[in-house]
């Protein structure tokens, strides 16, 4: 397969880390970048051989596809010139920061007939697939709970300088940048969320942000499911599914697959093969590019997560349950 010739834009540390997948099965060819600091792009440019642009412009005339890893709050424009610019995209989670961007990204996707992929690479981790199978294969009875906790710590530094310290950019807690993550493994595992409750923690740490934040899910299917995500600490990664004849849980980020039969009050160990599920993603993709395939996360399946989070702003804001439907 002839490698995609990809610009990037946002060149901070994420930025560099799906270049450095895009890279691992070489299906992907660097060959602009552009961020608004010179030395962000000389940087990047250095590592990975891109050539760097001053204009997003100057970018999309190098390029067939963009892969966009800028702050939240830009990406549904970024991503909506790309594609009215003629190019393939691959955006960053969250998708978009609401619904109406969200459908006019689409939009521009299906005029110009091009790819739109989103990030979610969590749900390809290896105990998050195998849950799946167990959930389709009955080992675990009929779901009837879901719970997640996505926490990194990052709340107790104050940096005004950095985007990520922006509440406007990571409202409640860690929900933007951990959370988008989990709804939509909840979607792949257990299908739509339905309606949304949300509490915000009160503040502990030197920044601005949420430092904690709970939310609690109704399914379609009629499970319910909680996620905690916090910015105050420590690293915590744990998502599972529980249901009558057992449960089972992706935790430390993709490393354990924890199961436990409903007669037991043990998990134990199940061993898995770890992926590196950035590379995978950055595979699809480029082969969704080069043979016109619609990827497993799409704009639509990134505007369903964006949708909860609408939602679970709505119902912090509000102190009430809000229906995703309505959002």
């Amino acid at each position: 397969m002839e490698p995609v010739r990809v610009g990037f834009v946002g060149l901070g540390w994420w930025g560099a880390e799906l270049c450095r997948g895009a890279l691992v099965h070489g299906a992907i060819e660097p060959v602009a970048c552009h961020a608004r600091s010179v030395e962000s792009r000389e940087a990047f440019s250095e590592r990975f051989g891109a050539v760097p642009v001053e204009t997003i412009d100057e970018l999309f005339d190098r390029v067939e596809a963009v892969v966009v890893a800028t702050p939240h709050s830009t990406h549904a424009d970024i991503v909506d010139a790309a594609l009215r610019s003629g190019k393939h995209v691959f955006v960053d989670k969250p998708f978009t920061m609401t619904v109406d961007d969200g459908r006019r990204c689409i939009q521009a996707a299906e005029r110009a007939n091009k790819v739109l992929q989103v990030g979610h690479q969590r749900r390809r981790q290896t105990p998050t697939r195998r849950i799946r199978e167990m959930i389709d294969g009955g080992e675990l009875g009929t779901p009837i709970v879901a719970e997640a906790n996505y926490s990194s710590p990052g709340g107790a530094k104050k940096d005004p300088d950095n985007w990520r310290q922006d509440r406007d950019e990571r409202p409640l807690s860690g929900l933007t940048p951990f959370g988008v993550h989990v709804i939509d493994a909840f979607h792949y595992l257990l299908g739509p969320i339905s309606a949304v409750t949300a509490v915000r923690g009160r503040p502990f740490g030197a920044s601005a942000l949420d430092d904690a934040a709970v939310f609690s899910f109704e399914f379609a299917s009629g499970a319910v499911g909680t996620l905690v995500t916090s910015t105050a600490v420590p690293t915590t990664t744990r998502l599972g599914v529980m249901g009558t004849a057992g449960a089972a849980w992706n935790d430390r980020d993709g490393e354990l697959l924890l199961v436990q039969e409903a007669g037991s009050t043990v998990p134990r160990v199940v061993q898995t093969e770890a992926i590196d599920a950035v590379a995978e993603q950055m595979l699809e993709f480029a082969t969704c590019v080069r043979g016109g395939e619609r990827p497993e996360v799409d704009g639509r399946a990134g505007l369903m997560v964006t949708a909860v989070v609408e939602a679970a702003l709505q119902a912090a804001s509000t102190g009430t349950k809000v229906e995703v439907a309505h959002v």
